[in-house]
């Protein structure tokens, strides 16, 4: 395993730069665009509803987490690859307001929501919170997906035409065992192979799928808002 740390890892995908940040999001430069997967808004709602004691709170802090990723990277663009919340406990009049507030404070930002599976108890989201929702979207020659193929056909093309060689998506929250006997661990990671890459839950809830080794996958760990290749 490699020991350097960074908040950032960089690496070239279909001939253009992608960014893989220690925050668990992906910034692509050559469109300015950031992508952000798996927030779960609500869930916390939905465990309190279901007798889980879980702390309220925790969806601001996703949200004052996202504003400082967008401060940091100035993306014009959001791309929320699936489940943007949790369940249909999840719209509560708080939550709804909440985010109503988070999306003014950046209302000059293009934001895009790829439904995911969690997404479908919400018919519509809220007209405020200014969302362009779709269940795929295209950038240059990606594809953006909550869940990526196992295989890309390889001619497949956008509404214009244009070739899509690349997927970017969500939806497993991967996380991967770093160390040895009692240090071992189980970290939230990137899944990169070659011709898509998973991304890591946002959201505070982060236990996911194990990633087995695998000759045809590379994995990013993220641990504190550091990013490495294991």
């Amino acid at each position: 395993m490699s020991l350097s740390l960074s908040t950032e890892f960089e690496l070239e995908c279909a001939g253009e730069p992608v960014i893989l940040r220690g925050d668990g999001t992906v910034l692509i430069p050559g469109f300015n665009a950031l992508l952000v997967a798996d927030l779960h808004l609500g869930k916390s709602a939905s465990f309190r509803a279901g007798g889980v004691p879980v702390p309220e709170g925790v969806d601001q802090t996703t949200l004052e987490n996202l504003t400082v990723t967008l401060e940091a990277t100035a993306a014009s663009q959001v791309f929320f690859l699936g489940d943007l919340i949790h369940d249909r406990d999840s719209m509560t009049p708080t939550l709804i307001a909440k985010f109503t507030h988070w999306r003014e404070v950046h209302s000059k930002i293009d934001m895009t929501l790829v439904r995911g599976n969690h997404d479908r108890h919400v018919r519509q989201f809220p007209e405020p919170w200014l969302l362009q929702e779709t269940t795929s979207s295209f950038i240059g020659p990606f594809q953006l997906l909550h869940e990526t193929s196992n295989s890309l056909p390889p001619q497949q093309v956008d509404s214009t035409g244009e070739s899509v060689s690349f997927q970017f998506g969500g939806h497993w929250h991967p996380v991967v065992s770093v160390g040895r006997g009692a240090d071992r661990m189980r970290l939230p990671c990137f899944v990169v192979s070659q011709h898509h890459i998973t991304l890591p839950a946002f959201g505070p809830f982060k236990g996911g799928m194990k990633q087995d080794a695998s000759k045809s996958v590379d994995f990013f760990p993220i641990c504190d808002g550091k990013i490495w290749q294991a």
